[in-house]
């Protein structure tokens, strides 16, 4: 079965959350302060999750929104940060997309889920490049990425 996914959609949402990792809670549908990645797809399209997601397959709809159906590597730990949580659901929406969506990451969108200006492979987010103990301090923008972003020496410093 040949299922819509809205990717731009999608992307922007990994974005929001990228950003704003204190503004995402699996485990709170939305409370005008935190979102799911549901919440934050209804809050960023002004569209109901449910129209969002009439052509998924409940299977879709539960591997992306329910976190204990994610494979394991993007389950929440006890001991995981804010930002932490929004690096695993990030890295969940683009494996996701690989699945769901084949070649949304050939697709040109202004998103750095997949600039590839930003990693020496192409194929990996600058989002999961952070996951990699870079360090973080804010600059300008100079290389089109998220904005406070820098590409120096292969590496992304935000």
């Amino acid at each position: 079965m040949n299922t819509k996914i809205n990717v731009p959609l999608l992307l922007k949402v990994a974005d929001q959350i990228f950003k704003h990792p204190e503004q995402f809670e699996m485990a709170v549908w939305d409370c005008e302060t935190t979102a799911c990645i549901a919440g934050w797809m209804q809050r960023l399209s002004g569209k109901h999750r449910y129209e969002l997601t009439k052509e998924w397959t409940g299977f879709q709809y539960n591997d992306l929104f329910f976190e204990s159906e994610w494979p394991r590597q993007f389950q929440f730990l006890g001991s995981d940060t804010a930002a932490d949580r929004a690096a695993k659901a990030v890295k969940r929406i683009h494996a996701f997309l690989d699945e769901h969506a084949p070649g949304w990451r050939d697709e040109p969108t202004h998103f750095p889920a997949q600039n590839p200006t930003h990693n020496t492979n192409s194929t990996i987010a600058p989002v999961l490049i952070l996951g990699r103990g870079l360090k973080h301090t804010k600059r300008k923008r100079t290389c089109g990425g998220p904005p406070a972003c820098r590409w120096q020496a292969g590496k992304v410093i935000l």
